[in-house]
């Protein structure tokens, strides 16, 4: 048998308590009669506080079987992923989208041309609120196929022309939002390799923040890269100890996230940039700005 590893034990230790009892209804349902072993196995690596392999093997009667403890391990691995996969269907915007895509390519390959526009219709209108230029590009992929496939009837040239545009538009957004993701990302590197040396490291920084996309808010044309632009100039701010700005632009992540669908779809950096929001607050004895931003910290999901 290969070494004994603990990723089956890591992943299960990670799920949410609603992770935890979606995933045992799955197992029930889904795994037929292999469903009880995997069960048993679950709910013995749930309760352990370590992991030990052997005894784990010991306790569930495979100590002379270690092969078929392999394989059992492998199975519950994959078994686990597909049910979290599952769950995010019901819980995550994204995932709902991109099987909404999905479904529209299964109407398309049986011919159902109608009510695969009409989805698509739908899904465009998602994907745009959403900002998902991968989406759209996924969609516009599916339209050019529909279109071929209906060789070209009810097609104009203006048509065809607006595909491309709107090709074009989506790349355009995609392209935006990956190049002040990178610029943020660099920023991010600089502040988690300063530590106590974060003076040294400013000019670092400002080398960044001195690009043109810094420079001037509205090259950041998506709401993600407005995003990357104010969290990259807050945290340059901090490190200045001008934390009036760094407050000021902390506000505009807030108020661009809570205004938009990346509220749910990024809720852990939410969270951080409230975070920083509270602590600089408090810095700045800003108590009129603090109390409403505890409020909104104890609205969210598993700090009530």
């Amino acid at each position: 048998m290969k070494s004994d590893s603990n990723h089956l034990y890591e992943l299960v230790h990670t799920l949410t308590v609603s992770e935890k009892r979606y995933c045992s209804l799955y197992l029930k349902q889904n795994a037929g009669g292999t469903g009880t072993r995997y069960l048993q196995l679950f709910n013995y690596l749930n309760n352990e506080p370590a992991y030990n392999g052997n005894e784990t093997m010991q306790h569930l009667g495979y100590s002379k079987k270690p092969n078929h403890y392999a394989v059992l391990k492998k199975q519950l691995y994959e078994q686990l992923l597909n049910a979290l996969h599952q769950y995010a269907l019901f819980t995550e915007p994204t995932q709902q989208m991109l099987r909404g895509i999905h479904q529209c390519s299964v109407l398309l390959k049986k011919d159902l041309f109608t009510q695969c526009e009409k989805r698509m219709a739908a899904l465009w209108k998602e994907t745009q609120a959403a900002e998902s230029g991968i989406g759209q590009l996924q969609l516009l992929d599916l339209k050019m196929t529909l279109i071929s496939r209906k060789k070209f009837r009810q097609t104009s040239e203006a048509d065809l022309t607006q595909w491309y545009t709107d090709v074009s538009t989506a790349v355009a957004a995609i392209e935006n939002t990956a190049r002040y993701s990178y610029l943020s990302a660099l920023i991010h590197k600089i502040q988690n390799e300063a530590g106590a040396q974060s003076i040294e490291m400013l000019p670092k920084m400002e080398k960044v923040i001195n690009l043109p996309e810094f420079r001037n808010e509205n090259l950041a044309t998506t709401i993600q890269a407005r995003i990357f632009y104010h969290e990259s100039h807050g945290i340059f701010a901090f490190y200045k100890q001008e934390l009036e700005k760094s407050l000021e632009h902390l506000g505009h992540v807030l108020a661009l996230m809570e205004g938009s669908h990346l509220m749910n779809t990024f809720a852990s950096g939410y969270r951080t940039a409230l975070f920083n929001y509270l602590l600089t607050c408090t810095a700045l004895k800003k108590y009129d700005l603090l109390l409403p931003g505890l409020q909104k910290l104890r609205g969210l999901p598993g700090l009530k």
